[in-house]
């Protein structure tokens, strides 16, 4: 049974969160040093309280928005670390507030119904970023606590306050109205939760659906050949297939009863998967596609599912591959006590039809046809010929006679009426 890696999931989460902080500390970062060297000059040039105190708040906003920057520049957004940076922040305003109480004339009741209200929400806001809904609630909460510190620092003033209009004073002054303000704040910090919680479990869901995909192609990758799988997977191969012209290969292992006999179905399922995995490096080498495996036999194609006009030239290839390396094992397997397998391939090029085979609810990419039958008897000749390859005639001329080939007649094969030419393929050119 498949598990889930939860890790790896939260891993993609983190960074997609420092990617996040990343970027909104870059932006963060273009918006707050430009203003930092404006209120600076300011300041130069009047030398006015409120200025220093714009200065000041600005200058702990860069300081902020390059912790940001560095958290998520290099992947270090944990949720400590998410909440280190944005619970002082919402503080930002309260202590601004602060500032101007002592140093401006009209104290924090200069900025409580400002645009520093505002930038209350957005911090807020931003919070969503880290798809935490306890640091969005905290955060709510703080900010709402900040707030009604800059109504209280503020109250005197605003109880000083005279307007032509009465209810625009009692509204400015009324402690109801920041209360009012302080829930809409928290409220604020609630709904930014949810919507960041809802965020967060569709990211972690997308992301354990894609690691499943990606699980389930790998496994696919193994059951079918990973052409086919893909070929299958985007459509292009339909029911009931399509004729072509193609070379099939057929590989079975001599003497299988009798080693098979001997060795324990452990024992003997450890050698075939060693058997089976050389012989399909040399298949894929030469672009083959595995299509089954049959007890102890291998049916490869070549110019199906990917065309390809040298097939027959590339399966003789790696038949004459397929004997080279089982040659080379032999005596390996010998030292270590394992059967030294030998193999028969039969090779034949012809019309066939490839696709996807079977019922309507199962099925599985295969060939069939007269072309098919005939390689796989054409296999079964090794061994009455005792030699290690066979081709028919077709196959040698679709290679234009460039292999070395040891002519073997013609022979009734069963199955068929006709006689068939067939040759034994000594080698390459060249070899």
């Amino acid at each position: 049974m498949y598990q889930f890696d939860d890790a790896l999931v939260r891993t993609t989460l983190r960074q997609q969160v420092s990617r996040s902080i990343h970027l909104g500390g870059l932006v963060s970062l273009g918006f707050t040093v430009p203003l930092l060297f404006l209120l600076a000059g300011l300041d130069l040039l009047h030398e006015h309280a409120e200025y220093r105190l714009s200065l000041l708040a600005v200058g702990l906003g860069v300081v902020h928005s390059f912790a940001a920057y560095y958290t998520g520049r290099h992947h270090h957004a944990t949720r400590r670390a998410v909440a280190m940076l944005l619970l002082p922040i919402i503080f930002i305003p309260a202590a601004f507030a602060l500032g101007a109480h002592f140093l401006e004339a009209g104290g924090a009741a200069s900025h409580v119904n400002g645009p520093i209200s505002f930038v209350i929400i957005i911090l807020v806001l931003i919070t969503g970023f880290a798809f935490e809904a306890g640091i969005s609630v905290a955060v709510g909460v703080c900010a709402a606590a900040g707030y009604l510190l800059m109504y209280l620092l503020a109250s005197r003033q605003l109880g000083l306050l005279r307007s032509d209009a009465p209810a625009v004073a009692l509204w400015h002054s009324n402690p109801t109205t920041y209360l009012i303000k302080a829930s809409l704040i928290v409220v604020a910090g609630v709904i930014v939760a949810a919507l960041s919680s809802t965020t967060r479990r569709l990211i972690l869901r997308v992301s354990r659906e894609e690691q499943e995909k990606a699980y389930i192609r790998r496994t696919f990758g193994m059951i079918v050949d990973p052409r086919v799988r893909d070929r299958m997977i985007d459509g292009s191969i339909e029911l009931g297939g399509e004729t072509r012209t193609a070379t099939v290969l057929f590989a079975d292992i001599r003497g299988f009863s009798t080693f098979s006999e001997r060795m324990t179905p452990r024992e003997l399922f450890l050698f075939m998967r060693e058997y089976f995995d050389l012989l399909n490096v040399e298949i894929r080498k030469h672009s083959g596609t595995i299509i089954e495996y049959v007890g102890d036999e291998v049916m490869a194609l070549f110019g199906a599912p990917l065309a390809m006009d040298d097939h027959a030239e590339r399966a003789l290839l790696a038949a004459c591959d397929m004997q080279r390396a089982l040659a080379a094992a032999r005596p390996v397997w010998e030292r270590t006590g394992k059967p030294a397998a030998r193999a028969g391939v039969g090779v034949h090029t012809g019309p066939m039809l490839v696709g996807n085979i079977g019922s309507s609810d199962r099925y599985k990419y295969g060939a069939l046809g007269d072309s098919v039958n005939l390689a796989s008897r054409l296999q079964g000749l090794t061994k009455e010929h005792g030699v290690g390859i066979i081709a028919s005639e077709e196959t040698i001329q679709a290679t234009a006679n460039r292999f070395r080939v040891r002519t073997l007649g013609r022979v009734h094969v069963r199955g068929r009426e006709s006689e068939v030419e067939i040759a034994e393929v000594l080698g390459p050119p060249g070899d």
